[in-house]
């Protein structure tokens, strides 16, 4: 670390200008990534539901889509909006009653079952196809001019339609809570520095990696998931700011030694690495056991964070030392008393109160542990908006007046008459099956040849397959009842064809239901041995790893538990992704703690003396690292309308505040009560010399 250290400074001017130079391309970069809103895209290729939507764009070109409600009694005036709709770029077809029978035959000479699909209670439905998919720019577009024609009594819904509610609703609230989440660090930031400049070169560090790290994406792909896109900077700013507070606290204790700027800051590279390398390493374990989920969005959060904090952590590296160097006066001009407290009152209480502490953990862990396990998610993307918005009102007020309308979409190779009606035949007698309609249907309403022009049988018939449509009762399409129908959907359907494919929301949500059950166990026991493994490396120790993570696993089921206990479920990517954010992100309290605990133990100090000494010198940077983390999150939370990242950032927010509070008033404890456990499960601890050393006193 000297080496490196020595290059920094001997070459600052240069390395300053190469990190400017890569903030310029990326932040160029950055303008070039699309957001993907669909989640089902991010299903492993091989999932049923997931071929099936790929088999809909290749055979029968069903790219976007919605559904529009009109209130009105006079034809002339449906006829009228339809017209302004199709002549908006980007849409492709609007389907109503006029298309399928003679508009001029009174309402009354047409088929009830037939007109209900599309004219019912003075209520004209019709449904609209884009050229292009539905998160594409065209298609937000037309949604956009859609939405600018309709009135209050007009109500519009549908994939399309709410892909472009959460894209808006990103790119409307991301610069707001980035603004409060960067005024609240920066207060933070205020209070546990003693300067008032170093702020501003927390966050300039930082935000160059930020900005690195996210034009680099490009190189990943050229879109990423909205709740990549809607946590990952801010997450990235508050687990890897601690690294240059480290650095920077260090650097303060030599220069108070009375060391000139360029020997301080080579002795707090020397000093503060271990904890610094320690930290961002463990932190990068833990997003990475995110990559081995067959869940995209979770590799891809995990990837985009790993690389994140790994581009931190050169930046305080790298770029950190030398702006500390350049802007060394401005630092010492810009002096000013610490707003901290001395918190070695603090300390000795978590010592004179260890057994109670250690109690307490044994106490809640155990009924934690099992309540956290418990947590109720779930799956359903209109969970994820208020009910206020757009898509949310649209389903609700179609729904009353047309039923569920949502149909699943069966999928078959060729194009046989006989199988399709028997397997119609087949799914009827399933309990919960509404309808099943096709080219060939034998109940309901007749779809052939005869009675619909092209453009209606040319949904149902592609190349190499053809489709048929399947209508369930109206349940919750992620709840437990529908996805025991799903389950019976689909055992019949293996029963009675080799080859098939359904689309469709609940189909969707049961396929994600089975592969994240498994992902939230690999990636929390993959996530579990790397970080264990790095810190069993860090400290070439046994015994501290297996209480470090200790320690942080009962403050992730203590916070998984606060959810079980409120009763409120959680969707099922935060409940996936927290246990390797929450393990990844705060074990770094407790390799900052048990560094210094192990540096005063190597002065001669005693187990119990080192314990309230170091927790005193090590507090104010955990409370400065949580608090960062949590003014990140919180400020999502309390910001953010979608649900989705709402919710993760709470779970994360509140994990980190459990974690600093088990590390500061529970770790200390054990470490001195265990000391003698470290020692012989480690190699080179500081035991045996402080014995003789204290034998000698």
């Amino acid at each position: 670390m000297e080496i490196i250290a020595k290059i920094v400074l001997n070459h600052k001017k240069v390395i300053i200008g190469i990190f400017i130079f890569l903030v310029v391309i990326c932040g160029l970069l950055m303008t070039a990534i699309e957001v993907n809103t669909d989640n089902s895209e991010y299903l492993p290729d091989e999932i049923n539901s997931k071929k099936a939507a790929v088999l809909l764009e290749e055979e029968f070109e069903v790219m976007g889509t919605a559904s529009l409600m009109v209130n009105s009694k006079d034809i002339l005036e449906i006829l009228s909006f339809k017209k302004q709709i199709q002549k908006i770029n980007g849409v492709k077809e609007v389907l109503w009653l006029d298309d399928t029978v003679d508009i001029n035959t009174p309402m009354s000479h047409i088929a009830k079952e037939y007109k209900d699909l599309f004219y019912k209670e003075n209520h004209a439905l019709f449904q609209i196809f884009f050229h292009e998919n539905n998160d594409s720019r065209l298609t937000r577009d037309s949604v956009n001019e859609i939405e600018e024609l309709l009135a209050s009594d007009m109500y519009f819904t549908g994939p399309a339609v709410s892909s472009n509610s959460f894209m808006s609703r990103t790119f409307k609230e991301l610069p707001i809570y980035m603004i409060v989440a960067v005024a609240l660090i920066l207060l933070i930031l205020i209070f546990s520095t003693e300067s008032w400049i170093e702020p501003l070169i927390f966050m300039a560090a930082i935000g160059i990696a930020i900005i690195i790290n996210m034009g680099t994406n490009i190189f990943i792909s050229r879109e990423v998931s909205t709740m990549t896109m809607s946590a990952a900077a801010v997450l990235q700013l508050a687990v890897s700011m601690d690294y240059a507070i480290f650095m920077l606290h260090r650097f303060h204790d030599e220069r108070k030694k009375g060391k000139s700027v360029r020997d301080a800051v080579i002795s707090a590279m020397k000093k503060s690495a271990a904890a610094i390398l320690g930290s961002a390493f463990t932190t990068i374990a833990g997003f990475l056991a995110l990559m081995i989920m067959d869940f995209g969005i979770g590799r891809e959060l995990g990837l985009v964070l790993a690389k994140g904090v790994a581009i931190s952590l050169i930046t305080v590296l790298l770029l950190l030392p030398a702006i500390v160097v350049v802007t060394d006066k401005w630092i010492e001009k810009t002096m000013h008393r610490s707003f901290l407290a001395d918190f070695k009152r603090l300390a000795k209480f978590s010592i004179k109160f260890r057994w109670v502490a250690i109690a307490v953990l044994i106490a809640l862990s155990s009924v934690f542990f099992l309540a956290g396990s418990k947590v109720e998610f779930y799956y359903s993307d209109k969970k994820t908006l208020p009910g206020n918005d757009i898509t949310v009102e649209g389903t609700a007020k179609i729904t009353e007046v047309y039923g569920k309308q949502e149909a699943n979409v069966i999928i078959l190779p060729g194009d046989d008459p006989l199988m399709q009606m028997k397997l119609e035949k087949e799914l009827l007698e399933i309990e919960g099956v509404d309808s099943v309609a096709g080219l060939y249907s034998s109940t309901g309403i007749q779809i052939n040849d005869i009675v619909l022009p092209e453009i209606f049988s040319s949904q149902f018939r592609g190349n190499d397959y053809s489709r048929m449509l399947l209508y369930l009762k109206p349940l919750e399409t992620d709840s437990s009842e529908m996805f025991r129908l799903v389950e019976e959907i689909r055992e019949t359907m293996d029963d009675e064809i080799d080859e098939w494919y359904i689309a469709g929301e609940a189909f969707s949500y049961y396929d994600l239901m089975e592969m994240t059950e498994k992902d939230n166990m690999k990636s929390s026991l993959l996530a579990l041995a790397l970080v264990m493994l790095v810190v069993a490396a860090v400290f070439k120790s046994i015994g501290i790893p297996l209480i470090a993570v200790f320690v942080i696993e009962a403050a992730i089921y203590l916070n998984l538990g606060i959810s079980y206990f409120m009763g409120t479920p959680t969707g099922f990517i935060s409940i996936i992704i927290i246990s390797a954010v929450q393990l990844g992100a705060t074990i770094d309290y407790a390799v900052l703690y048990i560094s210094r605990y192990r540096e005063i133990r190597r002065e001669g100090i005693s187990p119990k003396k080192a314990s309230i000494e170091a927790l005193a010198k090590v507090f104010p940077s955990i409370l400065t690292s949580a608090g960062i983390l949590m003014a990140a999150t919180f400020s999502i939370y309390f910001i953010s309308t979608i649900a989705m990242a709402s919710e993760l950032c709470l779970l994360i927010g509140r994990g980190a505040l459990i974690s600093m509070l088990y590390v500061s008033f529970i770790l200390p404890g054990l470490l001195m009560v265990l000391d003698k456990f470290i020692e012989k499960t480690s190699w080179n601890w500081p035991g045996s010399s402080i014995k003789t050393k204290e034998n000698n006193q």
